[in-house]
């Protein structure tokens, strides 16, 4: 393929893409990014970092992710500073990025967070932000005061500080802080206004916290607390006691409860008191300043709140408050399994040995995104169950293979008869390159998502690229997604290299709220070898706008 073929037909899907973004889509359930019912795309957050003008081209971002399937240490993260860089980082499990002596001028961050599932943010955190290492913008630190935290002699080697910032120009949610113990080294700077610090050693140490504003302004006079360990005895040592002034007792007709306690102390005032809470001898929640906790769905039953009050010394309440309740809803248990449905996944006879299937789930109670699954392959050990909706098996022998999966719902009824699919393997059977039919013509409303998802065979060996384009009306896309790369794009059609094997390919993209019913949009599918571009396959998928 020509330099000049490539320039011709990037200009061509460029202004496609500009005159009129839309597609199409039924069911975009196991897109890796369809924020449609059934699991969910995750959220990425920015954190920390550069925002407005800053004077020096040091800057370092700091950043989260959350997931309705995963836990965030099971996010990964990829993310790019544009103009400095031209490509998207690898994902990887970093939750920081640093960046070095950039010159004046306007910078764009950008990050966005992938669950174990495949699926991508579709819309990545990103904060803009400008160099100008001359002066000028907001030149005014912010002030950085402990509102909690120990004073004086506590008894115990774990202490607990609260803090707030004021600033001239950001209110206190946009500023970030770094603290340290006694001179140690400075924490890496976050939005936290609180930490914990335990296993202090007896004696005398200082804590200090310091703000940082978005336009790089550091407070030159952190905040400081100076307090005493004496676990020998010493200072305080009368715990606090706590009551429970509000909440349900007796037996009750409804599953949401909310409690409120408070305490009292030899020493502190109530306002300094912190506060853990736990049901049915569950774990106790984080220390925190609030008197009030709630909690949802509970199950018929009897049930027991307990609550724990700690002052500044560290002494806590030996004694929790409790109440115990019964629930009655006069509703009879959920004993209805749920239903299990395989999506997509081989069929027939594959000339591939690696596989991916995706599935979903209905049940009478719960919605899709509760219910859980486990799954094998050719009657082997099931998997653990998972909230994830896909499954992938590599290097399956020549021969009959059996697939089967099945949701269980949040009342632990699990379906009886497992979703199954059965395929036979003959790999090296066909040689070349093969794009399953897949999904043929769809259809979607205006703001929703349009997914093609494919099956592609690359058995040549060698590495191939594929392509997607719009042939008719331009599509606004969103990612392509062939496993086990991930290639994003916002405004330009993106080729996704394809490994040797069998690739579960996606591409998905969305239809502007108020897109005319009946416009429909041709969307090409290509691959071809790197080193052989006549060794390709092509298909087109037709999308309709309801």
């Amino acid at each position: 393929m020509t330099k000049r073929w490539q320039c011709f037909h990037l200009l061509l899907i460029l202004l496609l893409v500009a005159s009129l973004p839309f597609g199409c889509c039924d069911d975009c359930d196991d897109s890796p990014s369809d924020p449609g019912e059934g699991e969910t795309a995750p959220d990425t957050t920015i954190d920390s970092g550069p925002e407005g003008t800053v004077t020096s081209g040091d800057v370092t971002f700091t950043w989260s992710g959350t997931d309705p399937s995963d836990d965030p240490g099971d996010l990964v993260f990829s993310w790019i500073l544009i103009p400095q860089e031209s490509e998207w980082s690898a994902y990887d499990n970093s939750t920081m990025a640093s960046y070095s002596g950039l010159e004046d001028g306007t910078y764009t961050f950008k990050v966005r967070a992938r669950n174990t599932g495949g699926e991508v943010d579709p819309t990545p955190a990103e904060r803009t932000f400008v160099v100008n290492s001359s002066g000028g913008g907001d030149t005014e630190p912010p002030e950085t005061e402990i509102t909690d935290g120990p004073d004086g002699t506590v008894n115990i080697p774990d202490v607990y500080f609260e803090w707030t910032g004021s600033d001239d120009t950001d209110t206190p949610d946009q500023l970030v802080y770094s603290w340290r113990m006694d001179s140690g080294s400075w924490s890496t700077y976050a939005g936290d206004t609180s930490t914990s610090i335990t296993g202090l050693a007896d004696g005398t140490h200082t804590f200090q916290v310091r703000a940082r504003d978005t336009a790089g302004n550091v407070d030159p006079s952190p905040a400081s607390r100076t307090f005493d360990v004496d676990t020998s005895g010493g200072g305080d040592t009368t715990p606090p006691e706590t009551a429970i002034t509000g909440g349900p007792s007796g037996t009750i007709d409804y599953t949401d409860v909310s409690f409120s306690f408070s305490a009292t102390d030899d020493i502190d005032p109530p306002s300094a008191l912190q506060y853990q809470h736990r049901m049915d001898s569950g774990s106790w929640s984080s220390w925190s300043g609030s008197t009030a906790a709630s909690y949802n769905g509970l199950a018929d039953g009897a049930h027991t709140f307990e609550v724990r009050a700690r002052d500044t010394s560290g002494n806590v309440d030996p004694s929790p408050a409790s109440r115990s309740f019964s629930i009655d809803t006069g509703e009879p248990p959920d004993t209805t399994p749920p239903e299990t449905v395989i999506t997509s996944g081989p069929s027939g006879t594959i000339d591939y040995a690696d596989v991916d299937f995706t599935f979903t789930g209905s049940d009478d109670v719960d919605p899709p995104s509760m219910l859980i699954y486990q799954h094998r392959m050719d009657g082997g050990s099931w998997s653990s169950w998972s909230g994830s909706t896909m499954a992938t098996y590599s290097g399956l022998e020549n021969g009959m293979h059996v697939f089967e999966v099945r949701a269980q719902d949040s009342s632990g009824n699990i379906d009886p008869s497992p979703a199954s699919r059965s395929f036979t393997v003959e790999a090296g059977a066909v040689d070349g390159l093969v794009i399953e039919p897949g999904i043929e013509d769809v259809t979607g409303d205006p703001g929703t998502y349009v997914v093609i998802d494919v099956n592609i065979s690359n058995n040549t060996g060698a590495e191939a690229m594929v392509r997607f384009s719009a042939t008719s009306t331009p599509a606004n896309w969103a990612n392509a997604y062939c496993t086990p790369t991930l290639c994003v794009s916002w405004d330009t059609v993106i080729d996704v290299p394809l490994a040797p094997g069998q690739n579960h390919c996606s591409v998905d993209f969305s239809i502007p709220e108020g897109e005319p019913s009946g416009t429909v949009s041709r969307i090409h599918l290509y691959v071809e070898l790197v080193s052989d571009p006549s060794v390709a396959d092509d298909k087109e998928y037709t999308c309709t706008v309801n």
